[in-house]
């Protein structure tokens, strides 16, 4: 390996040390660094509720799509009188 590519590899590890080192204040979440009562907390608590709500809801959504696809096959193999069992 020649001598510049060694010398751009520890200038760019050097630099990503320098950037991977957070400040103080990043590492503390809102709720442990502020009030939390503070409308911040009680944005970021909500934003957490919103999202569990879009989940849920997508979960909820498959779950029915499935029992309804459920519900269609065994009627129709009840209207074309095939036995659900013995079919293969």
């Amino acid at each position: 390996m020649s001598t510049g590519v060694r010398r751009w590899g520890v200038w760019l590890m050097g630099g990503g040390v320098l950037l991977a080192a957070p400040a103080r204040e990043a590492l503390a979440c809102a709720v442990c660094f502020a009030d939390p009562n503070s409308p911040l907390a009680k944005g970021a608590t909500m934003g957490v509720w919103v999202l569990v709500g879009v989940v849920g809801t997508v979960l909820a959504c498959i779950a029915g799509t499935s029992l309804f696809w459920i519900h269609r096959s065994r009627q129709l193999a009840r209207l074309s009188g095939v036995d659900e069992g013995a079919a293969e």
